[in-house]
C-alpha cells in the first residue's frame, strides 16, 4: 500500500494523493526562499519599469515609486530586495524583544554554571544572583582562544558578578577544581579586555 503524503503547497498544506511522487513537489527551502528570489532578480534584470511595478505590488505587495523603478540594474535590485526582506536589523530587533537581559536572567544562568552552594547568606551568592557590578568578581570562562602567537589564550568569559578590570588579579579555577582538591587553581592578572562586536574587538 502507498501512503499518501503531506505536502506544503503557498501556505496551506495538502494532503497529496497516493500516485503523486514527493520528488515532484517542490522542496521547502526552494518554495519559500530560492524561488522568490529567482522572480525577484529576473523580474529586475528583465522586465521594463511599468511590468516591474506591477508585478511587484500584484505578487509581492511591494509599491516602487515611478523614478525608483527606472534606476539602474544594481541600485535596483539592492532595493527591491531591501523592501523584501525588510531592515537589517531584524535580528537585534529578535534579540532585544524575546532574550531576557543578564539581570532577568542571572538566576537561571547562575545556577546552570556555578556549582557552589546558592546560600542566601553567602555574599558571593547573592552578588551572582542580583548581577551586582559592586560585588565580588565572579566570570564564567566560556571558551579559550589561542592568541596569535601561539604562547597564550584569551578567554571569552561572562562576569556573573563584581567588575573586571585591567591589572586585577584574579583566581583562575580549573575544571578540576573543588573545595576539597585546590590544586587545578592559579593566581593570574587580567592584562587586555576586548569587548567583541561581531568579528572586531
Amino acid at each position: 500500500a502507498v501512503a499518501a503524503a503531506v505536502v506544503v503547497v503557498g501556505r496551506a498544506a495538502v494532503v497529496a494523493p497516493p500516485h503523486v511522487e514527493l520528488s515532484e513537489t517542490p522542496r521547502t527551502f526552494v518554495h519559500f526562499v530560492l524561488e522568490p528570489l529567482y522572480k525577484l532578480y529576473a523580474l529586475v534584470c528583465g522586465e521594463s519599469a511599468a511590468v516591474l511595478r506591477e508585478t511587484l505590488e500584484r505578487e509581492f505587495g511591494m509599491r516602487l515609486r515611478r523614478r525608483d523603478a527606472e534606476l539602474n540594474t544594481r541600485p535596483l535590485l539592492k532595493l527591491v530586495l531591501s523592501k523584501f526582506f525588510g531592515t537589517a536589523t531584524a535580528f537585534t530587533d529578535m534579540v532585544a524583544r524575546h532574550v531576557p537581559s543578564p539581570r532577568a536572567a542571572a538566576r537561571i544562568k547562575v545556577e546552570h554554571t556555578y556549582t557552589g552552594p546558592l546560600l542566601a547568606e553567602s555574599a558571593l551568592a547573592a552578588g551572582m544572583l542580583a548581577a551586582d557590578a559592586d560585588a565580588p568578581l565572579v566570570a564564567h570562562v566560556c571558551k579559550l582562544y589561542p592568541a596569535a602567537d601561539c604562547a597564550s589564550f584569551n578567554a571569552f568569559a561572562r562576569v556573573l558578578s563584581g567588575t573586571l578590570r585591567v591589572g586585577a588579579r584574579v583566581h583562575v579555577l580549573g575544571e578540576n577544581y573543588s573545595l576539597d582538591d585546590t590544586e587545578d587553581r592559579a593566581l593570574a592578572e587580567v592584562s587586555r579586555l576586548w569587548l567583541l562586536q561581531a568579528r572586531y574587538r
